[in-house]
């Protein structure tokens, strides 16, 4: 009988760990990461550039897409390739604001939001505090009134990727 609260309180503490398990950027360190950089943010911004034709790669220019097409990617379905092109198209558009003013302190963008935040009728909220992070994020960690709310749209971003898993 005694296993069962253990059971519910493992469940209880693993359950965001399990939200964000197949997200982009997961997606990325187990399929890219052992020959590239081990995260998809710090790769993108060094390797790749977002154009009017999408992503491309800053060396050659090439667009990403049809690299992943012809085979390199170690055998990404279609849809992983889309999913790794969204990714990257995301975090070039942002040009790195989390990893510059946040990263620091905080855990990377999708395991933040999958374990401190919550998203209510398209507003994220602290899951422990309650408080609206945009409107907290406007006072801290010096960011400006329009960053607080790309890295808010950043953080629901994510957190509407794991609820549609």
């Amino acid at each position: 009988m005694r296993l069962i609260p253990l059971l519910l309180a493992a469940a209880t503490v693993l359950l965001p760990v399990a939200a964000f398990a197949a997200d982009g950027h997961d997606l990325f360190e187990d399929k890219c990461g052992s020959c590239h950089e081990r995260h998809a943010g710090p790769f993108a911004r060094t390797n790749l550039q977002l154009g009017t034709d999408g992503v491309t790669v800053q060396h050659s220019g090439a667009p990403l897409a049809a690299i992943l097409d012809a085979g390199h990617g170690g055998g990404l379905s279609a849809a992983q390739a889309e999913q790794l092109a969204e990714l990257f198209t995301f975090i070039l558009a942002n040009d790195g604001l989390y990893a510059r003013n946040c990263s620091v302190c905080h855990d990377r963008a999708a395991v933040l939001a999958a374990r401190k935040l919550v998203l209510r009728d398209g507003r994220v909220f602290g899951r422990y505090t309650g408080r609206d992070v945009e409107q907290f994020l406007a006072g801290h960690g010096r960011l400006t009134q329009a960053e607080a709310l790309r890295i808010a749209n950043a953080l629901a971003r994510h957190l509407m990727e794991y609820e549609a898993q």
